[in-house]
């Protein structure tokens, strides 16, 4: 490959040769234009809501659990970004899909972990640290410190497939 140098002219020209017909041109237009908004996500088929009372809500993710705190302490830093960050995204899709709420105070945090019939047991906190920071980054709750969230020891159960039962409510 050869490298091309050209004017600033030269590139405005190019751009605007490769444009699309319906495409702003400039900045002002840009700007100016309407948003396209996304279509509201639809519940993903591994999710389930139950209904209850306004302010608080319970999602259920089949076949799906945070990654524990050992994987994520013994994993190279960078495999670890990339757990915490596939967890944060399929909780963050859940409980947009069900209606959550962007958390404006403190909010009560119970979540159950389903365990699969050959799945093994982990610490009672395993689960904690990835699940408060994907609750985080959606928006849930505001920070995951005592002052913003009221958690419960979580619970364990056993079922014919792994799964994860939130439930949030505001206090």
């Amino acid at each position: 490959l050869m490298a091309v140098h050209l004017t600033r002219k030269q590139w405005r020209a190019m751009m605007a040769a490769m444009a699309e017909p319906d495409r702003p041109s400039s900045l002002a237009e840009y700007l100016q234009a309407p948003k396209k908004r996304a279509p509201p996500t639809p519940l993903p088929d591994h999710c389930r809501v139950e209904p209850g009372p306004p302010g608080r809500w319970t999602v259920t993710i089949d076949q799906f659990t945070p990654t524990p705190l050992n994987v994520l302490r013994s994993a190279h830093w960078a495999v670890a970004y990339r757990m915490k960050n596939s967890d944060a995204q399929v909780i963050g899709q859940a409980l947009r899909a069900a209606g959550v709420s962007r958390a404006e105070g403190r909010r009560r945090l119970r979540y159950t972990i389903v365990m699969g019939p050959r799945q093994r047991g982990v610490d009672p906190d395993a689960f904690d640290k990835s699940l408060r920071d994907a609750l985080t980054r959606c928006g849930a709750i505001v920070d995951d410190g005592r002052k913003w969230i009221e958690a419960e020891t979580p619970t364990y159960d056993r079922g014919p497939a792994k799964a994860i039962r939130i439930t949030l409510e505001d206090v």
